[in-house]
């Protein structure tokens, strides 16, 4: 019946056949489509395989077909082939006990060949895990966000040096940069002269651990960042133990020490700081003064306060900053009109997108509008049209993000 519906199908060359599946690159069910057009004739089946696995969707529902496919037993008969070569995405960050840092192992060293994309999960990856990755050449981009168990910079620095392509890192939650680490150990966290280089190509950097802000000044970014996110505990006071001993809001915010670093201060272009719990108002007001070739910020939204737009009215030549963003937090951002439009006179002179998490949308009433205004004068009285406004040519105004 297979060979008789070939036969009587028209003809369709490998490249048109492509061409109509990279169609199905966003589509919520791409997945279950791909799978039904390789059960079409032999053609089809040779066009879709490599774009079934190129990025799964894996899940616990599913993960043990994909183990199966991917890494089969070694008496097993695999009749498809090596797969892992067509994966480009590995996104194991849904998986909970279903991995073992054996079997980590296994799928990087199928996959090593053309894996661009790895997202690490919480259990079953550990330093063991760092020897296989470092073979993973044409990575772009790293998550080990979540990752439990402690990997220290300096091995995670070995596994990725060459890596000529990698672009974007998370660091995990448990690195730590400290000056003086507890007990020192082969997993110690501290930052080391003989550590191996950064990849050359490296331009964002998300540090979610721990920092010790006397290190920071001074600290070795990766010569081509561009982009740096503090999440996590990178702004909570260090040492943790300080909190006992004074308040919390006595602690100095650590953005002095880490965005005077010479390196940030000449090559940092994106800055996003999300929520945590100890961030406060402190660490936002200071920032004017320490992004001075900043394009984009992207802040906790109920660190702003008019505190901030205050500091950004003193500034005498306005800053580079063209995107404010406020991201989701358990309160909101609180300035009126006169604040903004102080603030952009002055210091945000060259702001014209103000972007807010979708979750404040039922409480914008008002606001947006007085925002929109704001930046719609400043962009004409910057030598604008409004009808190039109005048209969509210059993007001014207001945004939401999730």
């Amino acid at each position: 019946m297979a060979e008789a519906l070939d036969q009587s199908s028209p003809f369709l060359p490998a490249e048109i056949i492509i061409h109509i599946l990279s169609y199905l690159q966003d589509q919520p069910l791409r997945q279950h489509t791909l799978n039904a057009c390789c059960l079409v004739s032999r053609l089809w089946y040779s066009a879709a395989l490599p774009l079934l696995y190129e990025r799964p969707y894996i899940s616990g529902n599913n993960f043990d077909k994909f183990a199966l496919a991917i890494c089969p037993p070694a008496q097993a008969y695999a009749p498809r082939g090596d797969l892992g070569r067509f994966v480009r995405r590995l996104d194991f960050s849904r998986l909970v006990h279903h991995l073992s840092t054996s079997t980590t192992t296994r799928f990087l060293g199928r996959c090593k060949e053309g894996l661009e994309i790895f997202i690490a999960p919480a259990s079953g990856f550990s330093a063991v895990n760092l020897t296989t990755l470092s073979k993973c050449t044409a990575l772009r981009s790293l998550d080990l966000l979540h990752v439990r168990k402690p990997l220290d910079l300096p091995s995670i620095k070995k596994a990725i040096h060459r890596m000529p392509n990698l672009r974007r890192l998370r660091l995990p939650s448990s690195t730590d940069i400290l000056s003086n680490p507890h007990p020192p150990s082969k997993t110690s966290t501290s930052s080391s002269t003989n550590s191996p280089p950064w990849p050359s190509q490296l331009r964002k950097l998300e540090i979610s651990g721990r920092l010790d802000p006397t290190i920071m000044p001074t600290f070795d970014y990766p010569p081509a960042l561009t982009s740096l996110t503090l999440a996590g505990a990178a702004l909570q006071p260090y040492p943790p133990s300080a909190a006992v001993v004074a308040p919390l809001n006595n602690h100095p915010s650590k953005i002095p020490f880490i965005l005077s670093n010479p390196h940030l201060q000449q090559h940092l272009r994106r800055l996003r700081i999300p929520y945590a719990s100890h961030n406060r108002h402190a660490d936002a007001e200071g920032l004017p003064h320490y992004i001075p070739n900043l394009h984009y910020l992207s802040i906790q939204g109920d660190l702003i306060q008019p505190e901030f737009f205050r500091e950004c009215a003193l500034l005498r030549e306005p800053l580079p900053l063209e995107i404010l963003a406020f991201e989701q937090a358990e309160g909101f951002p609180e300035f009126s009109e006169r604040d903004l439009r102080e603030a952009v006179e002055a210091g945000l002179g060259n702001l014209r997108l103000v972007g807010f998490h979708e979750s404040y949308a039922e409480r914008l009433e008002g606001v947006e509008e007085e925002v929109e205004e704001v930046l719609r004068e400043n962009a004409v009285w910057k030598g604008w049209e409004r009808d190039e406004i109005e048209r969509g040519e210059v993007e001014v105004g207001v945004y939401y993000f999730d």
